[in-house]
């Protein structure tokens, strides 16, 4: 394969959709991806997995970016691999945006998936209590309470519902001496 046939090959899996011109393609992640032949996506490149908006930038603008620089589209379309939808930032200023855009996660996020999950599992306050407090194997209490014998033992470790805990700190989430 030549490396034209192979840039032949990445247009042929671009779509145009309405303003954006959409990868169809593999993706790692969100981004979208092709595998490079070494030299092929710029002349010094190794052979791999390459961005897609890194290679047609390059194709585009005959630089690459620097490594403290990202490609986003500026339609905020995932698949989205238009050059002219192309706003190159920082790491640092795409940290900002994400944090403005609530993408990052934060404690207050966290904590409001733990509660989620926590109402639809199968144990509660009063059923981690006893598992606490019984006497049986890790194996009886599973089968009780219908869950694996590993949460259980998680549980009696303190790495699951530590908060149910007696006298556990809320800062180090260990179990505290009895």
């Amino acid at each position: 394969m030549t490396r034209a046939q192979w840039r032949a090959g990445i247009h042929d899996r671009i779509v145009q959709v309405g303003e954006c011109a959409e990868w169809t393609g593999d993706f790692s992640g969100v981004t979208p991806v092709v595998y490079a032949p070494a030299g092929f996506a710029w002349p010094d490149s190794l052979k791999g997995k390459q961005s897609v908006r890194g290679v047609l930038f390059f194709m585009e603008k005959g630089r690459r970016l620097t490594a403290d620089q990202v490609i986003r589209p500026r339609c905020m379309n995932p698949q989205c691999v238009d050059v002219r939808h192309f706003q190159v930032i920082t790491r640092a200023q795409q940290a900002r945006e994400q944090s403005r855009r609530g993408e990052l996660q934060t404690a207050q996020a966290r904590a409001a998936k733990t509660l989620v999950g926590r109402r639809n599992a199968k144990l509660d306050d009063l059923a981690i209590r006893q598992i606490l407090t019984s006497c049986t194997t890790s194996a009886e209490e599973a089968a009780r309470h219908g869950v694996h014998r590993s949460t259980v033992s998680a549980v009696r470790r303190g790495d699951l519902w530590a908060h149910v805990l007696p006298a556990a700190s809320v800062f180090t989430w260990a179990r505290a001496p009895r």
